[in-house]
């Protein structure tokens, strides 16, 4: 096991942690702007109480429409306070009329959302006291789709460096074998099993794939909170909550370390096993 293929299967084991660390943080802050995302629907000042009660029950009913929540326009302005930064004074200076009555609905996947907002503007809706309509479903599409993106990206990324894993273990394999040519013969002239002289080779490969994942998962652990860290005061420090939104090393470690080690495992001894098949005549 030379120190240059621990060196290359270490690098690419820790660029396959990498990767899906850094899918896991894309996909845990879209999903938190996902979860947080709703339809506004702003309600005519002439609705009565009873007609909004309605409205609301009739929404309710849609198949994609998981919650419906009123405001008050005092509701409604502090949400804009504090979800939008926007100075209280210049709600004291319009005055209380600037802000309506509106309706937040909730739905079941960023997938319906132009739908949903397409029955909401509806005639029959519209006279019932729907007054406007605001779900920016372009903006929520792109953003599904850019990780959508992204997961595809990762996944070829992991899979192509996975290939090379194999196969600097593979080689590695091979060229210890090729080094052991007369022992493995002498070994077989004296009787020994084939598992028996198999079972270094297996090991090797294992051994490996281990201390590449091992090395590749310390230096993830010993970085990951810094880095993090680093790429919020550097890049986020005006995203509201994005350290809520990111995933902590806490919370990846406990998935992160025993998978990392069950794939390098793995690696080595599917690598080691196809190697000694294909050039080991026992």
């Amino acid at each position: 096991m030379s120190l240059t293929s621990v060196v290359i299967v270490s690098a690419c084991l820790l660029i396959i942690i990498l990767m899906y660390c850094v899918t896991m943080n894309i996909n845990s802050m879209l999903s938190d702007v996902m979860a947080d995302f709703r339809i506004a629907v702003f309600i005519d000042d002439r609705v009565s109480a009873n007609e909004l009660s309605q409205l609301r029950g009739i929404i309710l009913e849609h198949p994609e429409v998981t919650s419906v929540i009123y405001l008050t326009p005092e509701e409604n302005r502090d949400i804009w306070i504090e979800e939008r930064g926007i100075n209280p004074r210049l709600y004291e200076l319009l005055g209380p009329g600037m802000l309506r009555r509106r309706l937040d609905i909730y739905i079941v996947s960023v997938e319906s959302v132009s739908g949903v907002a397409a029955w909401l503007e509806s005639p029959e809706l519209r006279q019932m006291g729907i007054s406007n309509i605001n779900h920016a479903s372009e903006v929520v599409e792109q953003l599904d789709s850019i990780g959508r993106a992204i997961n595809s990206a990762s996944i070829a990324i992991i899979a192509v460096l996975a290939v090379l894993s194999v196969v600097i273990i593979t080689n590695t394999i091979r060229l210890t074998i090729d080094g052991r040519k007369n022992e493995i013969s002498i070994m077989k002239y004296i009787g020994a099993t084939n598992q028996f002289i198999r079972g270094p080779f297996v090991m090797e490969g294992m051994l490996l794939g281990l201390t590449g994942s091992t090395i590749a998962i310390t230096l993830v652990v010993l970085f990951y909170d810094g880095l993090l860290n680093l790429i919020i005061d550097t890049f986020l420090v005006n995203v509201p909550r994005a350290g809520d939104m990111l995933v902590s090393g806490n919370s990846l470690f406990p998935v992160l370390i025993p998978a990392g080690l069950l794939i390098g495992g793995l690696l080595g001894t599917f690598s080691s096993i196809a190697t000694i098949r294909r050039y080991l005549d026992v």
